[in-house]
């Protein structure tokens, strides 16, 4: 008996070792100039994030950065992220970090292509235009967020967590460094013995 599988994903998967090289790269591939890095303070101030930022300024990139990420992420954040993309007049939007920062960056872009709140696009019925222009750099392994078209927030007023499934907004790449999942995970632990 023949087993026939197939994996049809529109994500561009990218392994590097260079992460700031890659991410100039993929802005010059893809035609962007203005990200915005959407991460949180702890994971943005990381020696190879740094160096992705010094890069960008070396070529002419315009990076801004919007690390208010914080795990269960409020829907509050993702508006406070789109004040952001627009203050920036960002064209892009590089997300780096675990889940929260994707639910975030995916939650931003969703709303700058589609307008309203990140809230109205929990109810399956609202039509959800395609939203190009997401970069994700996960920097922890497991949960595929950098390939999921799911984001997860919390309403701020009743703190209940709500879901937004969007196809049209599945990262245009993801970019993958092994380097910064063990820098992570050393930071982490080296927190947890403290």
């Amino acid at each position: 008996m023949a087993m026939e599988v197939k994996l049809l994903q529109p994500v561009k998967v990218v392994c590097t070792d260079d992460l700031g090289e890659t991410l100039v790269d993929i802005m010059q591939t893809a035609g962007y100039s203005r990200p915005l890095m959407v991460t949180d303070s702890f994971v943005g101030s990381m020696p190879l994030v740094v160096a992705a930022r010094t890069k960008f300024e070396q070529v002419g990139v315009d990076v801004a950065v919007f690390d208010q990420v914080k795990p269960d992420p409020l829907c509050e954040t993702v508006e406070s992220g789109v004040e952001a993309f627009e203050a920036h007049k960002a064209d892009s939007i590089i997300a780096i970090g675990g889940g929260s920062s994707m639910d975030v960056a995916r939650g931003i872009n969703i709303v700058r292509v589609n307008g309203g709140s990140i809230i109205e696009y929990t109810d399956p019925a609202k039509p959800i235009a395609p939203c190009n222009g997401m970069i994700a750099v996960p920097t922890t392994a497991g949960t595929g967020s950098e390939m999921s078209n799911a984001l997860v927030v919390t309403e701020g007023s009743t703190g209940r967590k709500l879901a937004v499934l969007a196809d049209p907004a599945v990262s245009e790449y993801a970019v993958l460094n092994a380097d910064l999942m063990l820098d992570t995970a050393r930071k982490n632990d080296h927190r947890l013995r403290t």
